[in-house]
């Protein structure tokens, strides 16, 4: 649990990074981009640690329901989300939540264009993301956004709701 009480932290950050770009006259901030490069980057961590619990979550759900003798066959979001194993449906209901990590996470760790942007939620801290899948069309990218407390929400959920799962099958491999 650490490891999330450090994203909290993060998230926090994030939030009081907001606060310092939205209280701003708008044209200075123009002038300095620290704050928007803090910003991006405070985002980039808090995507790639959600994506790695959702990872270690999936994983070890896929191995208590399976021989852990087995090769793990499910061990990421993008594996889930394009249903590797079509037996292995219990976050389904989570996949759109998963699909935006991911692709969102990809827009931050491959997406030339989301290198460049300088975006803030309006009324309150948003996670922006500009996609363009593998780089195909850079001049046109998808934008990919959510409010940030909408997004932890998602996360929340998902975290209760595999907490559960996962010491429901931990109770039953202990037979």
């Amino acid at each position: 649990m650490l490891t999330l009480d450090s994203t909290n932290e993060l998230i926090v950050d994030y939030c009081d990074t907001w606060k310092l770009i939205a209280r701003e006259n708008s044209m200075v901030m123009i002038y300095n981009t620290y704050y928007y490069r803090k910003e991006f980057t405070i985002g980039a961590y808090i995507i790639a640690d959600i994506r790695y619990f959702i990872d270690m979550i999936i994983s070890l759900t896929w191995y208590l329901k399976n021989s852990r003798k087995c090769k793990l066959a499910v061990s990421s979001i993008g594996e889930y989300v394009n249903k590797k194993d079509r037996k292995f449906d219990d976050y389904d209901q989570f996949i759109p939540f998963m699909k935006k990590t991911n692709d969102i996470s990809n827009a931050y760790k491959h997406s030339v264009p989301n290198t460049i942007r300088n975006l803030i939620g309006k009324n309150e801290p948003c996670i922006f993301a500009k996609y363009s899948k593998k780089n195909k069309d850079i001049f046109h990218p998808v934008l990919i956004e959510i409010a940030l407390s909408e997004y932890i929400n998602q996360f929340q959920e998902f975290f209760d709701y595999s907490k559960c799962k996962i010491s429901e099958l931990s109770i039953g491999t202990t037979e």
